[in-house]
């Protein structure tokens, strides 16, 4: 089985921990963000042989995204656990130097809130939790460059093409409908560290 699990992986990271920052905004007032830690976990289906020196890898990853800000003397945490197929290419300059440029779906499918009064552990209160939740784009798109070596480790950067939070969600509470969203503007942006299994 772990055979099998390294196969499929192949030369694409086996596993990604990255620092996520946010451009967080209120009726269009920047406020504090709180980088985050986030993970992905790659399951890459086909690696393709471009050249010695480059490959193309398609596959799915499963990943932990989300946002973390200060606002009113508390702090929020939103996060979404999301899957989808992703593309990229990895390239080899030289001996020692790799390259690597990708391209990545993400759909959403479990979502969750935090918060915590007067930032607080003890005060901590989880306000929601849903399976295909429509309080986030369901659908995201990222944009991701990095460069290491091409003996195991590499960092990379991450951009999100999309806003985390859907503005357009309406929840009603006692009869009474309400956008807690509109006015809250969510970009992020990712830099990590991967793993390669093999070498180029």
């Amino acid at each position: 089985m772990a055979a099998i699990l390294l196969s499929l992986l192949s030369i694409d990271n086996a596993g990604a921990q990255g620092i996520q920052f946010a451009s967080v905004k209120i009726s269009g007032q920047g406020i504090n963000n709180v980088p985050r830690i986030s993970w992905s976990i790659p399951l890459n289906l086909n690696v393709s042989k471009l050249s010695k020196k480059s490959v193309l890898i398609t596959g799915l990853t499963l990943r932990n995204e989300g946002v973390i800000y200060d606002y009113g003397g508390s702090r929020f945490k939103k996060r979404a656990i999301a899957i989808g197929p992703t593309i990229s290419l990895f390239g080899k300059v030289g001996e020692s130097l790799i390259y690597s440029l990708g391209f990545a779906i993400d759909y959403n499918f479990h979502y969750k809130e935090k918060d915590f009064l007067n930032k607080e552990r003890k005060n901590k209160e989880v306000r929601v939790r849903e399976w295909g939740s429509n309080r986030v784009n369901k659908l995201n798109y990222s944009l991701k460059a990095g460069i290491g070596s091409a003996k195991g480790i590499y960092v990379f950067g991450e951009y999100f093409l999309r806003e985390f939070l859907n503005r357009d969600y309406t929840q009603v509470t006692n009869g009474v409908e309400s956008k807690p969203y509109a006015n809250l503007t969510v970009n992020r942006f990712n830099i990590g560290i991967g793993f390669l299994i093999n070498k180029l």
